[in-house]
């Protein structure tokens, strides 16, 4: 007689990660007992990829080479001496991350009299983490003359559609700017610094 079949993992939950998911299971409490576990990776209907085993202590696994923005379905079967089990429902998950870093402008230096300030402009970064950019948060960065840094002022977040901010700067001084863009996880790299300029 052929050893029976493992029952169907439940409780099947996934967690978004930086290109990647955490699947986690509950393990059958009927059927043969497990040798291990298999994971199936879908999109759309299709299985990305070969199956992904994990150890019969397993009850997580990390999948990787996800791509950011785009939603998964992961199931989990047990397998046992008798072979592989039913799929568990799937779980549903959209790897996400921040932002990569702006790529940043040229700054001009401010007009004087009156209000302190400088410009700073940046162009879009190369990926959005995989959620819409929801804007962009900009420093301003007093420099001594030996390049150190001594002090830095940080807008409030720009609309998303921002390339250019005019900064009001604390005190007169050479400054330059770094940019950073913001979606939903969060706050992203910052970009390179600009050329420096003249805040009066």
């Amino acid at each position: 007689k052929a050893p029976p079949l493992p029952g169907t993992p439940t409780g099947v939950t996934a967690t978004r990660g930086n290109a990647s998911a955490t699947v986690r299971w509950v393990a059958p409490t009927t059927g043969g007992a497990v040798t291990g576990y298999q994971v199936k990776v879908s999109t759309g209907g299709v299985q990305v990829g070969a199956l992904r085993a994990a150890a019969s202590t397993a009850r997580s696994l990390v999948i990787t080479g996800l791509r950011n923005g785009t939603t998964y379905s992961l199931q989990v079967r047990a397998v046992s001496a008798g072979g592989a089990g039913a799929f568990s429902a799937a779980a549903s998950v959209r790897p996400l991350t921040t932002p990569s870093a702006p790529v940043i402008g040229t700054a001009t230096s401010g007009v004087a009299g009156g209000t302190i300030t400088a410009r700073a402009t940046w162009a879009a970064p190369a990926s959005n983490g995989g959620t819409a950019i929801t804007g962009y948060r900009v420093r301003a960065l007093r420099m001594s003359s030996t390049g150190a840094v001594l002090g830095t002022t940080t807008s409030a977040v720009q609309p998303s559609t921002a390339r250019a901010l005019t900064m009001t700067l604390p005190v007169l001084g050479q400054y330059r700017f770094t940019v950073q863009a913001v979606n939903a996880v969060g706050s992203g790299a910052l970009s390179a610094r600009s050329n420096l300029v003249a805040g009066r």
